[in-house]
C-alpha cells in the first residue's frame, strides 16, 4: 500500500464535476484507491463519498492505492490533480 498527499487546487474544491472526473479516471487502474481528508475516508470510485469529504480549495487530502499498479495510479492521479482534475 502506498499513498501521496495532494493539495486540492480547484477553486471550488472537490465538487460533483471533479468527483465524477476522478471516479472515471480511477477506472483505468486495477489498484483499489481511497481518498482521505481529516478523519473521513472514501473509495475513489464513489462520487458522493468524495463530495462528502468536503475538500475545499487548499485542503490537504491523502490518496492511497493498493494493488498491482498502485505506483502508476498514484503518479497519474497526482498529475491529474496538478493539471486541474480533468475539468
Amino acid at each position: 500500500m502506498k499513498f501521496i498527499d495532494v493539495i486540492v487546487r480547484q477553486p471550488h474544491g472537490i465538487h460533483l464535476r471533479v468527483a465524477s472526473a476522478i471516479a472515471r479516471k480511477i477506472k483505468e487502474y486495477k489498484a483499489e484507491i481511497f481518498i482521505n481528508k481529516d478523519d473521513k475516508k472514501t473509495k475513489a470510485d464513489s462520487v458522493l463519498g468524495m463530495v462528502l469529504l468536503e475538500a475545499t480549495e487548499n485542503s490537504k487530502i491523502r490518496v492511497t492505492a493498493q494493488g498491482e499498479d498502485e505506483e502508476k495510479a498514484l503518479r497519474d492521479i497526482g498529475e491529474f490533480f496538478t493539471d486541474g482534475a480533468g475539468i
